[in-house]
């Protein structure tokens, strides 16, 4: 039986890989031209992936090839890369290589309809920087790959580029179209070499043809072999401090006109909650002033957090528990002044009349050194409740929202949470403002 997807698809899958092509190599004319890894020397990338076999998420070694216009797939229980950061701590252009990944390993692969498969690798490949960051997201991309591919009565070549980002933070590699659910159908870069010509009679019924797009599943993460540290690309340096911390304010929609009191108000988008409170503060202070990091890279821890005198206008008393050590990141480049930012490794347990619930993740927005406020993603804005979702949200665990009045309001984990107020650092005695600039 032939698999084979309409030309059409495959025409628009070579349509999209052409713009992400372009998209990856494209940087804002205002940006840094050159970057400077460090860290090192090992690299070493392997995949995980969302087990197919599994109808639940399930993360195991390994990733998925999918030979878009066929039908096919490939899945390894193994799929690694790993080499040497080359030259680390010299400046190079975007594009240039910045780590050589000589060795290659992927066991244990297999195509549902013909058995076992086997990825010979013939090339040296690279992975290469190609633009500025934006959120903490490097465009990358491994590049010069060509595997020799066999399986019962089909062998045929993939060449090509595997497009992506890489999250220096997290030392996390995604290819495009990661992650999802299912089988990529996103082009990678990869394609079927058209020399050789696909060969047997399996590829004959399956069409395989020279230019045919490849996607895959899974993410890359760099796990430095002994003796190595992780991969840094530096991109700005906070300094100022030491202390540093971070005081709500906002217009209290309790009081008519303009009245710019201590605190915050949270709202429960979905179920359309608010949680006034008289205060919301962090402190701490400023991480290692002066020296580069890559974004995303905390610029200041933030281990004290206060929220006194918060009430939901229904509920009465809502009281905030905090459970992790926050901290304040910048993550991209500066627009107009403001630098994107946010407040990370957020969770509390909230509790109110007959309702306890968690909340974590993270307050997105924007830091304006000049002013010292940090705004939320949403702010500021008029009225007394914020739609605009922050990053924040109603967690799953340790466990979901629970007691009578979680679900007369039908609130439900994964609900999501905006803020309306700014913060403003006020530094203590014998401290200055957070300052920012790009190495």
């Amino acid at each position: 039986m032939n698999h084979r997807v309409p030309r059409l698809r495959g025409a628009l899958a070579a349509t999209a890989a052409a713009l992400l092509l372009v998209l990856s190599t494209t940087t804002d004319a205002r940006a840094a031209t050159t970057y400077t890894p460090s860290g090192g020397p090992g690299l070493s990338l392997s995949a995980s992936y969302d087990d197919p076999r599994t109808p639940e998420t399930t993360l195991v070694p390994g990733a998925e090839l999918t030979l878009i216009d066929a039908g096919q797939s490939i899945d390894c229980s193994g799929l690694s890369f790993s080499g040497w950061v080359t030259s680390p701590g010299s400046a190079r252009a975007y594009g240039a290589t910045m780590a050589a990944l000589g060795t290659f390993s992927a066991p244990g692969c297999t195509n549902p309809t013909y058995g076992p498969t086997t990825l010979d690798l013939q090339t040296a490949p690279q992975l290469v920087i190609t633009g500025g960051p934006a959120d903490g997201q490097w465009p990358a991309r491994i590049t010069n790959i060509r595997w020799k591919i066999a399986w019962p009565g089909c062998d045929f070549s993939i060449e090509g580029i595997v497009v992506g980002r890489l999250d220096a933070a997290t030392q996390v590699f995604t290819p495009a179209g990661n992650p999802g659910t299912g089988p990529s159908s996103t082009p990678s870069g990869l394609v079927i070499a058209s020399s050789p010509t696909p060969s047997g009679p399996a590829c004959l019924t399956l069409d395989l043809q020279g230019g045919d797009h490849i996607g895959l599943r899974g993410t890359f993460l760099n796990t430095p072999p002994a003796g190595s540290s992780a991969l840094v690309l530096p991109t700005y340096s906070p300094s100022g401090g030491p202390g540093f911390g971070l005081t709500g304010s906002y217009d209290d929609p309790r009081t008519p006109g303009t009245a710019i009191v201590p605190g915050v108000q949270l709202s429960l988008i979905e179920p359309a909650q608010g949680i006034s409170c008289s205060g919301f503060s962090f402190s701490g202070s400023v991480s290692s002033p002066g020296v580069a990091r890559t974004y995303g890279v905390g610029a200041a821890s933030l281990g004290t957090s206060s929220a006194p005198g918060c009430t939901n206008p229904l509920f009465g008393t809502v009281t905030f528990a905090s459970l992790t050590s926050p901290r304040f990141d910048v993550t991209g480049d500066p627009v107009g002044g403001q630098w994107p930012s946010r407040i990370a490794n957020l969770k509390w347990k909230v509790s109110w009349a007959n309702c306890v619930f968690y909340v974590e993740g993270v307050i997105n927005g924007k830091f304006d050194p000049a002013t010292q406020v940090f705004a939320p993603a949403g702010n500021p804005g008029s009225g007394w409740w914020s739609d605009v979702p922050t990053g924040l949200v109603v967690a799953a665990t340790p466990a979901p929202p629970t007691g009578s009045m979680c679900l007369t309001v039908d609130l439900r984990a994964g609900d999501t949470i905006g803020i309306r107020g700014t913060f403003t650092n006020t530094p203590p005695a014998g401290s200055s403002g957070l300052a920012i600039t790009n190495p």
